[in-house]
């Protein structure tokens, strides 16, 4: 009589390996709603370029529509940093989520008005 060989069994992610944080739920939803905020935020960036060049015409504009974009991130990231190891992570990951949104929804109402101006755009991006 033949003995049945094992079927395979599926191994888990190894200890300290990259998906192994992925079981654990709280870091799922995370990690997805990161990814998902991404994918808006560059989204936004590059639909806001176009935007800005087709709105002008003027590539200085669209370096300074860019500028106010992504400076802030070069420019403050090491004080972000130290403002991350002073407060709870929580409460600053969520303040600067509400405010993307709402800058998003500024940004909307904005355009949703007609034609804005060169000011009011880059003061809301």
């Amino acid at each position: 009589m033949a003995v049945p060989s094992p079927s395979p069994v599926e191994s888990a992610p190894a200890e300290g390996s990259a998906r192994a944080a992925l079981r654990h739920r709280n870091f799922r939803i995370l990690f997805w709603g990161s990814f998902a905020s991404s994918i808006g935020t560059w989204m936004q960036h590059v639909t806001l370029g176009a935007y800005a060049l087709e709105l002008t015409g003027s590539p200085a504009f669209l370096g300074l529509v860019l500028f106010a974009q992504l400076g802030p991130m070069l420019l403050l990231s090491v004080v972000g940093g130290a403002l991350a190891d002073l407060v709870d992570r929580r409460r600053l990951l969520l303040a600067a989520q509400t405010e993307q949104l709402l800058a998003t929804v500024a940004l909307a109402v904005l355009v949703a008005r007609g034609e804005p101006s060169q000011g009011a755009l880059l003061a809301v991006v």
